[in-house]
């Protein structure tokens, strides 16, 4: 179609992957906010590095040449976006710039880079905020490929992710259990 529609397509896979990740690290916590294995320590630690470094590309450097799909390059009109975003968030300026640093530091000092010169990451980022945000930015984008004849799906992505979570609930028990009996080398 054009490069617009392209980018809209773009932004709607990252969203999508930052959704099912979220929804998959809160459904094994879920089930197990303790798990005795080292191969599930490493999922659920794997399961906070992909939806930070997912929600860095959208809302994180708004470099328009090597971040397309960050909202400020995507959203028409900024200053709604942002008026809304902190609505659908129920946060102020300051609230969103404190969030903003605390994902863009775990990323920068914990997933992507590693310098030793730095203090390490004491706080793990809570997530609800980038969920929220990718909420709010989902139904943003998908109000935009409608103007190319687009009915993006799923319609309703709160529920997509109630429902997959859901899902992921139901495969995280059955695996939970399956290996309840193995036990970590020593």
């Amino acid at each position: 179609m054009n490069d617009r529609y392209s980018q809209l397509i773009n932004v709607v896979e990252i969203l999508e992957a930052l959704v099912r990740n979220i929804a998959l690290k809160q459904a094994l916590h879920r089930v197990d906010s303790d798990p005795h294995l080292n191969f599930w320590r490493l999922i659920y630690g794997n399961q906070m590095d992909v939806p930070v470094l997912e929600w860095c590309k959208l809302f994180g450097s708004d470099d328009a040449e090597r971040q397309r799909v960050h909202w400020k390059n995507v959203a028409t009109n900024q200053e709604d976006f942002r008026a809304g975003l902190f609505a659908a968030l129920g946060i102020d300026a300051k609230g969103w710039s404190a969030y903003w640093l605390a994902m863009k530091n775990y990323r920068d000092l914990q997933v992507a880079h590693h310098d030793l010169r730095r203090v390490s990451i004491s706080h793990y980022p809570v997530l609800d905020h980038a969920l929220n945000s990718a909420f709010y930015y989902y139904d943003y984008v998908r109000s935009e490929l409608r103007k190319f004849g687009v009915d993006q799906q799923p319609t309703d992505i709160r529920q997509y992710a109630r429902k997959f979570e859901e899902k992921c609930i139901e495969a995280a028990t059955a695996a939970m259990r399956a290996t309840s009996a193995v036990r970590d080398f020593e």
